[in-house]
C-alpha cells in the first residue's frame, strides 16, 4: 500500500478509465473511536488526489443516467454525487430525497447502491429500495416487499427487470409495478446479484455457492470451486469473475480458476468494479487493474 494510504482501509472503489477511479477509504483510527469519515481518492495515471466526507461511505457506483456521475452511501443514508465531467457535487440523506414516503420511519440500514441500465439503485434492510431518478431525488420502489427482508444487492436488465437479494435466500423479481418473490436452491445469505451479458442472472452466495437462472429457473451453478463467500460477481471481456474477500476467480472451461495478479505478496479482495474496457479489483489494502490484457496494481 502507498504511504497516502498509511492508516486508512479501502472500503470500496470504482473505476472510471484506465488508471483512473475513485477509492473510498476509513480512517482506521476514527473508525475505532465511531467518528463518521470517508476520505476520498481520486487515483489518476499514479497520483492521488483526496478530499474528505462526513459520513461513512461505503458503497459506490458509476451512473450515465441523468448523467454521467459517481454516486455513494452511507448505511445511515447520506448519500454522494460527483458529476463528470462537470464536477458538480450534490450531496443529501436518502430518506429525506424521496418519494413517496414510507410508511415506516427509516433512518439506517442501506446496504449497498448498484447501477442498473444507467440509473443507481439502493437497497438495504426491512424491504428498502430506492431509485436515483434525478439528481438529488430517490423513487421509493419497495410498496409491497415485505419489512422482514433484508435486501444486501440488486441488478436487472431494465427498469422493468430487477433482482433484488438478501438474507435466507431472499429473491425479489420487479416487473416495474410488482415484486414477486423468486425460490432459489439455497436458503444461504445471497450477498450479490448481477445480470449477465448472456441472458442469465448470476447470485453470489455464502459458502462460495454462485446460483444461475432467469424468471423462474435456478439452479447451482457453482458450489467447489470458489472458497469464501462470494462478495461481487461481474462480467468483464465476455468472461464471468467472481470475488471473495481472499480471490478474484473467472469461470472457464467450465470451472472458476483463482486469478494470478503476479503479486509475491498476498493480495486483498472483496469488491469487482467495471466500467469503460477495464476492471478494479478492490480489497481492504490493494486495489488492482485489469485492462483487458493482464493485471497491475494500482495502490
Amino acid at each position: 500500500m502507498i504511504k497516502e494510504l498509511n492508516g486508512f482501509s479501502i472500503r470500496c472503489a470504482a473505476v472510471l478509465d484506465v488508471d483512473e477511479g475513485y477509492i473510498y477509504a476509513g480512517d482506521i483510527e476514527k473508525e475505532r473511536n465511531e467518528v463518521p469519515y470517508t476520505k476520498v481518492f481520486l487515483y489518476s495515471k499514479g497520483v492521488l488526489k483526496s478530499g474528505d466526507l462526513n459520513y461513512d461511505a461505503h458503497s459506490v457506483c458509476v451512473v450515465t443516467e441523468p448523467e454521467l456521475a459517481l454516486v455513494n452511501i452511507s448505511e445511515n443514508g447520506f448519500y454522494g454525487i460527483a458529476t463528470m465531467p462537470r464536477k458538480r457535487r450534490i450531496a443529501g440523506d436518502i430518506f429525506e430525497d424521496s418519494a413517496p414516503p414510507s410508511g415506516v420511519r427509516r433512518i439506517h440500514g442501506v446496504e449497498s447502491v448498484n447501477e442498473v441500465a444507467g440509473k443507481a439503485y439502493a437497497v438495504g434492510l426491512g424491504g428498502m429500495v430506492y431509485r436515483m431518478d434525478k439528481l438529488g431525488f430517490w423513487a421509493r420502489i419497495d410498496e409491497g416487499l415485505p419489512e422482514y427482508v433484508n435486501l444486501a444487492a440488486i441488478s436487472g436488465f431494465g427498469s422493468s427487470e430487477l433482482y433484488a437479494v438478501g438474507e435466507k435466500g431472499e429473491l425479489w423479481f420487479f416487473d416495474g409495478s410488482r415484486w414477486k418473490k423468486v425460490d432459489v436452491p439455497t436458503n444461504r445469505n445471497l450477498l450479490c446479484v448481477k445480470c449477465g451479458e448472456d441472458g442469465f442472472v448470476y447470485i453470489g452466495c455464502m459458502g462460495g455457492v454462485i446460483i444461475r437462472g432467469y424468471g423462474d429457473r435456478w439452479e447451482v451453478f457453482s458450489d467447489d470451486d470458489i472458497e469464501g463467500n462470494v462478495w461481487s460477481v461481474e462480467f468483464f471481456n465476455g468472461e464471468i469473475f467472481a470475488s471473495t474477500m481472499d480471490c478474484v476467480y473467472c469461470y472457464r472451461r467450465g470451472v472458476f480458476e483463482i486469478e494470478s495478479f503476479g503479486e509475491r505478496d498476498k493480495v486483498s479482495c472483496y469488491q469487482i468494479s467495471v466500467f469503460n474496457g477495464v476492471m478494479w479489483s478492490v480489497g481492504e489494502r490493494d486495489v488492482m487493474q485489469h485492462d483487458g490484457s493482464r493485471w497491475s496494481r494500482v495502490v
